[in-house]
C-alpha cells in the first residue's frame, strides 16, 4: 500500500516543542434526518466540537470513526461530512480521519424490490475519504489495502519546529465494519510492519474498534477513566497488537464503546490502550460528552479528557510500559 495524500502543509511542533491532538469519537451525524431530534443532536454535536476546539487550541483533530450513522443516510453522506469538519475549518485546525463501522453500514429499510438484498450505502469508504481529502485542512490519506475493503490506513509524521526532522509519528488504521467484517486484515499488519520498521521516534495509533487486547487490559488495577461499557473488539487483529508492541508504539486511541473513556497499561509492556470520550450527541448513551487529548511535550506525553463543560478528567502520563 502506498498512501495517497493531498495535504499541502506539514504538521510540526510548536516553537516550545509541544503538539496537541484532540480526538473526537462516535459523532453519529445523520440520524433521524427527516425528523426533529436528529438535526437537533447534530447541532449539539457541532457546539461540542467548537467548544472543545476553542478550549484546547489543538494542532490536529482526529476523528476516530462513526462520524456518520450511514445506515440512516441514503445519498447525502458528503453533506453530513462537511458539517462534521466545519468546526475545524472555522478554527483553521487541520484534521485526520479514520472510518468506523457505521459510515458505510447498509441503509436501514433499503432493500431491492421483491428481494431480501440490502441496499448498501451509496457513498463508499473510498468516495468519502476522497471527499474528505478534497478539503484544504484535511491531512487524511487514502491508504487502500489488497483486501479490497479498508482504505483509511496511513501515517503522519510531526516535524520539529524548524520542519527539518520528523520527531513523532501518528498511525491511522481502518478496523472495518459496515459493509464488511469488523477485523484487521493480515495485509494491514504487514503494511504497518513495513512502515514502522527502523522507526525509533515516539509514535501513537488511532483507529475505531478496539483490539482484543483491550478486553484483557480493562481488568488492570491501574486503569484510569470511565468504564461503564463493555469492550467490543474486532473479530481478529491478525497480530496487530504484537506488531504495535514490537514497534514501540506508546499508546493507541479508539472509540466504538461509548461508555468507556479509560486508559489502561497494555500487556507485557505493550502500548497504553485508551478509549476516547463519546463526543457526539448521536449514537447510544447519555454520558456527558467530550474529547480525548494527546498532549506531547519535550518531557513526554500526557492524555486527558476535556469535557464540553471545560472540566479536565482522567489525566495520565503515557509511557510504553505503564503509567508513571
Amino acid at each position: 500500500c502506498q498512501a495517497v495524500c493531498f495535504a499541502s502543509a506539514a504538521l510540526r511542533l510548536r516553537d516550545d516543542g509541544t503538539f496537541r491532538v484532540v480526538q473526537f469519537a462516535d459523532l453519529h451525524f445523520g440520524e433521524n434526518e427527516d425528523g426533529t431530534w436528529g438535526p437537533k443532536q447534530d447541532l449539539e454535536s457541532l457546539a461540542l466540537l467548537r467548544e472543545v476546539i476553542k478550549l484546547e487550541d489543538p494542532d490536529l483533530v482526529v476523528f476516530t470513526g462513526d462520524q456518520l450513522t450511514g445506515n440512516n443516510i441514503r445519498s447525502n453522506a458528503t453533506a453530513y461530512w462537511s458539517e462534521v469538519v466545519s468546526p475545524c475549518e472555522e478554527a483553521g485546525v487541520p484534521w485526520a480521519a479514520v472510518f468506523g463501522n457505521h459510515e458505510t453500514m447498509p441503509f436501514e429499510g433499503g432493500r431491492r424490490a421483491h428481494t431480501n438484498v440490502e441496499v448498501a450505502s451509496s457513498t463508499s469508504r473510498h468516495a468519502l475519504l476522497q471527499f474528505d481529502m478534497s478539503h484544504n485542512l484535511s491531512r487524511s490519506c487514502l491508504g487502500e489495502m489488497g483486501d479490497g475493503h479498508s482504505v483509511s490506513n496511513y501515517y503522519l509524521d510531526v516535524l520539529d519546529a524548524s520542519e527539518k526532522v520528523a520527531v513523532t509519528r501518528l498511525y491511522f488504521m481502518d478496523t472495518g465494519g459496515g459493509d464488511y467484517d469488523e477485523k484487521i486484515f493480515p495485509d494491514q499488519v504487514n503494511w504497518f510492519k513495513n512502515v514502522s520498521a527502523n522507526t525509533t521516534m515516539p509514535s501513537y495509533a488511532y483507529f475505531h474498534i478496539p483490539l482484543p487486547a483491550y478486553a484483557a487490559a480493562a481488568q488492570h488495577p491501574a486503569c484510569v477513566g470511565m468504564a461503564q461499557d463493555g469492550v467490543t473488539p474486532v473479530a481478529t487483529d491478525s497480530g496487530l497488537f504484537q506488531a504495535l508492541q514490537d514497534a514501540g508504539v506508546v499508546a493507541t486511541f479508539v472509540g466504538h464503546d461509548h461508555g468507556n473513556d479509560w486508559c489502561c497499561p497494555g500487556a507485557d509492556g505493550g502500548p497504553v490502550l485508551c478509549f476516547g470520550r463519546h463526543s457526539g450527541y448521536g449514537g447510544y448513551g447519555s454520558w456527558a460528552r467530550g474529547g480525548r487529548v494527546l498532549s506531547i511535550a519535550p518531557g513526554g506525553a500526557q492524555s486527558y479528557v476535556r469535557m464540553e463543560s471545560g472540566e479536565i478528567l482522567h489525566n495520565v502520563t503515557l509511557a510504553s510500559t505503564a503509567f508513571v
